[in-house]
This record gives C-alpha cells, structure tokens and sequence, in this order.
C-alpha cells in the first residue's frame, strides 16, 4: 500500500510540472514552457507534413482560401472605387489567417 502512494505521489508531482495550463508567474512563461515541451516533436511535425497526401490537401486548401480573396477582392474594388482591392484583401486574409492560427 505505501509503494502504491508513493507512485501516486510521484505521478501527481509528474503530472504538475507537465500542466500546460499551470501559471508560471512571468510574462509569456507558458508560452516559453508550451515551446520547450512540443520542441522534440517539430521535427516529426516537418517531416509528416511531406507526405504524399498532405501536400495535395495543403495545395487545395491554399487555393480554397485564395479565391474566395480574389473575388470579394474584385467586388470590393469595383465598390470602393479602386481603394480596397484584391491585393489588400489578400494581404488582410492573410494576416487574420496567421493571428487565427495564433
């Protein structure tokens, strides 16, 4: 019985230093602790997103995202008269695309 608290114990402790909603007390500390933990994982991250069928799906995507752009980008230049176009609306599609992903 005491080895079973024990172990408990040391899985409780275990399980407190890998919280990744634990406060840190400093500024973006657990953006820092976030980053250290999924680091040893980036790699596989890169090397899965080269296969065969994630290059295919990610090309899709990009285009799904892109048109929609281009047309609204159109109407909205015909509407303000040149002064929001699909270059801009590109670029503001983008930017929400990153600050989502965030």
């Amino acid at each position: 019985p005491e080895d079973k608290e024990a172990l408990f114990d040391l899985k409780k402790t275990y399980e407190d230093e890998d919280d990744p909603l634990r406060r840190t007390g400093k500024p973006f500390g657990g953006f820092v602790r976030d980053i250290q933990r999924r680091f040893p994982k980036y790699a596989s991250d890169f090397r899965d997103a080269l296969n065969a069928q994630c290059i295919p799906a990610a090309i899709f995507i990009y285009f799904a995202a892109l048109s929609p752009a281009i047309t609204f980008g159109g109407l909205l230049g015909e509407k303000t008269d040149g002064l929001i176009g699909v270059s801009e609306l590109i670029i503001s599609t983008a930017i929400h695309g990153v600050l989502f992903c965030l």
